[in-house]
């Protein structure tokens, strides 16, 4: 027979007890909620500090503090974003016209698009915090 007793500790003091039983074939499991200091227990790990409220509350008051894009830099983005966009759908329509003619494929009219959605999204993959 092989008793384990193990102790989890909740925030406010209170323990909780697990003691697994193994006698044989059987396995128990008994759980026990212990009010505070109940019990001599060993200090809780100090691997498990508290988080401080004042690091749990910054990062919503660093969004709160952090200005809006202005109307120009909101314009800047769309029109480099449609840039890209033609730039993307020409080399993706240059890819399908070159596959049509030069192979017996015969794509479908969207894929130009398609393609050039997959050459973008490999473009901010690859260069995820460029301006451009």
């Amino acid at each position: 027979m092989t008793v384990t007793t193990t102790y989890s500790y909740i925030g406010d003091g209170t323990v909780v007890e697990f003691i697994t039983t193994v006698s044989g074939g059987d396995t128990t499991l008994t759980v026990n909620l212990l009010p505070p200091a109940s019990v001599d227990l060993p200090a809780a790990p100090a691997y498990l500090p508290a988080p401080d409220p004042a690091l749990v509350a910054a990062p919503l008051e660093l969004c709160a503090m952090a200005p809006a894009p202005t109307k120009k830099r909101r314009t800047l983005w769309g029109v480099i974003r449609a840039g890209w966009f033609v730039i993307f759908t020409a080399a993706g329509e240059a890819l399908t016209y070159a596959l049509n003619n030069l192979t017996t494929l015969n794509l479908p009219p969207g894929t130009a698009t398609a393609i050039g959605a997959v050459g973008y999204g490999l473009k901010k993959g690859l260069w995820p915090d460029t301006i451009l």
